[in-house]
């Protein structure tokens, strides 16, 4: 009897052990699974190409602006801000090949955009619109709901984490690609200036950006109004809204009343030196009225340079953008008394130098031009 207790807790003692170790060992293996789905600070370098080979190349939707990226579009008032944000809105809604005589990205289905006006009272946004949509044919149900805008209810200015909630609560109920606001200024109320603002407002719309996988595209003021091309320094407020971004594409109206439209900077393609001159309709959309280069800007204020005749044989060859066009057409186009806007043999043939040398057309044979295609760089 005495044996058989024996064996009995020597049984149940091997038992309990194996229970203990069998529940141990479950137990570390679902901590290694928790620590498995906690996200890595860290990816080793030789899991780098396996983290990252097959995940989708990030493309570029418009001028410097690139997929996932965060930028501004600068200018002073009345410069044309608010209007460039809405033709570009719509042309990307619509699914255009190019806006500014620049590609847009040919997205597989138009992308979802949150047009988010705080300048303006929603009625005013729809006359607009409304205006823009009649100058390219177009209907509202031909946006169908590429773009959401924003209800009188929506805030006008961020004063509290509760505001910032809204914004997040559209973006995921309506799955937004695209995050369009106009402007930087309206939504913190006023005081960008303060370092304490800039940066807590920079940090919230790039947590957004990053956090739902966005374009953001953020409209700002200069410091004040400029009479010239822009550069960072132009963007109003601490160097905290000129170092965020990822991009900044300024506007430009002179005293003469004549707009401009610039690449200031951009961390994912190079430096473009085209200047696009541009009016704005009856209609509020924006037209090409020509194209010019830093450089050849800069020289002309200096007063050494005139190219006011190469910009309007480019601007020819805009118009005809898919056509080869021969000497002779250029010269009947052209050539005729100064008086009358003409330009003589000798006027047109160096203007034609000029945009060759400026790489906007190419000699395909002789007597024969044709402008030179901008392709979107990956």
């Amino acid at each position: 009897m005495k044996e058989e207790l024996e064996n009995n807790n020597t049984e149940n003692g091997n038992e309990n052990s194996h229970s203990s170790a069998t529940e141990a060992n479950q137990q570390e293996i679902a901590v290694k699974k928790e620590e498995k789905k906690k996200p890595s600070l860290t990816i080793p370098a030789n899991r780098m190409r396996e983290v990252f080979k097959d995940r989708p190349k990030k493309r570029m939707v418009f001028s410097s602006i690139k997929e996932g990226s965060m930028g501004i579009i600068v200018g002073p008032s009345k410069s044309g801000k608010s209007t460039l944000i809405e033709c570009l809105t719509l042309s990307l809604a619509l699914q255009k090949e190019e806006f500014l005589g620049l590609p847009l990205l040919k997205y597989e289905k138009p992308p979802k955009i949150l047009y988010a006006c705080l300048e303006m009272m929603p009625e005013e946004v729809y006359e607009k619109i409304e205006r823009q949509l009649e100058y390219l044919d177009a209907t509202w149900d031909d946006l169908a709901e590429n773009i959401i805008f924003i209800s009188e209810e929506f805030p006008q200015y961020f004063t509290s984490e509760a505001d910032w909630e809204k914004l997040e609560t559209v973006i995921k109920e309506n799955e937004i690609e695209i995050l369009m606001i106009d402007s930087l200024t309206r939504l913190e109320g006023g005081e960008i200036e303060k370092s304490t603002v800039a940066g807590a407002l920079m940090k919230h719309l790039r947590i957004i950006v990053k956090k739902y996988r966005l374009t953001g595209i953020f409209v700002h003021h200069t410091t004040k109004n400029v009479d010239e091309l822009l550069s960072m320094k132009d963007a109003a407020g601490s160097r905290l809204v000129q170092q965020e971004p990822e991009f900044m594409l300024g506007i430009t109206r002179t005293k003469e009343k004549k707009r401009f439209f610039q690449e200031v900077f951009s961390r994912h393609k190079r430096d473009s030196d085209d200047i696009i001159q541009f009016e704005i309709n009856d209609n509020h959309w924006i037209e090409v009225q020509g194209v010019s280069s830093l450089t050849e800007i800069n020289r002309r204020k200096d007063g050494r340079v005139d190219d006011t005749n190469a910009e309007k044989v480019l601007l020819y060859f805009q118009v005809n953008l898919e056509k080869e066009i021969k000497w002779k057409e250029l010269k009947a186009e052209f050539e005729g008394e100064a008086s009358e806007g003409k330009m003589s043999q000798g006027t047109l043939n160096k203007a034609l130098e000029k945009l060759i040398n400026w790489k906007k057309i190419e000699r395909v044979s002789k007597g024969i031009y044709r402008m030179i295609s901008i392709e979107l760089e990956e």
